[in-house]
Order: C-alpha cells, then sequence, then structure tokens
C-alpha cells in the first residue's frame, strides 16, 4: 500500500484527481499498465508517458458506470517506472 500511496502522491503531483486507491484481490501482474475508461485513449496514452508505462500497457476499457476516466494498475515493475526514479519519496518504499 505504500507504493500505492506514493503512486497517488506523482500523480497528484502532475494534477491528476485521484478518487480511489486499492488492493487488487487477485494476483499482482507482472507489469504497470493503464485503462481508458471514457474514451480518451489519447489521456491514457500521456499520462502513460509521464508514468514511464509502455504504450503497448494503455488499453481501452470504457466504462462509464466507474465515473472516472483513467485506471492505473500497478505491477511488480513499479519501482522502475520513470515516475518513481524521479519521485523523492522513492525510498520509501
Amino acid at each position: 500500500m505504500r507504493a500505492a500511496q506514493q503512486m497517488t502522491n506523482i500523480l497528484r503531483a502532475q494534477g491528476y484527481d485521484v478518487v480511489e486507491m486499492k488492493r487488487n484481490n487477485g494476483e499482482i501482474e507482472d507489469r504497470t499498465f493503464i485503462f481508458d475508461r471514457s474514451g480518451n485513449l489519447d489521456a491514457a496514452r500521456k499520462l502513460a508517458t509521464s508514468l514511464g508505462v509502455s504504450q503497448d500497457k494503455v488499453f481501452q476499457k470504457i466504462d462509464r458506470t466507474l465515473y472516472l476516466d483513467i485506471t492505473v494498475v500497478m505491477g511488480k515493475d513499479y519501482s522502475r517506472l520513470k515516475s518513481f526514479q524521479l519521485s523523492p519519496e522513492r525510498n520509501i518504499h
């Protein structure tokens, strides 16, 4: 959860409104990925670039009932993402 809080802090510092942070009940993914939830794939790709997530890990899975634009699913690779390498909090995890 510390890594998720750190990701929340990184996203908020970049101007994103983080509405929820929660643990995935399933197995932890190997790689971080991003879902476009609102139909704005360009915004999801822009976020991926700023975080250091590969563009092939950006998917469109529109679900307007969630009332959010983007979902970030952190993987085991989170500490190698550009955003974590540049973060002053990186030694916390």
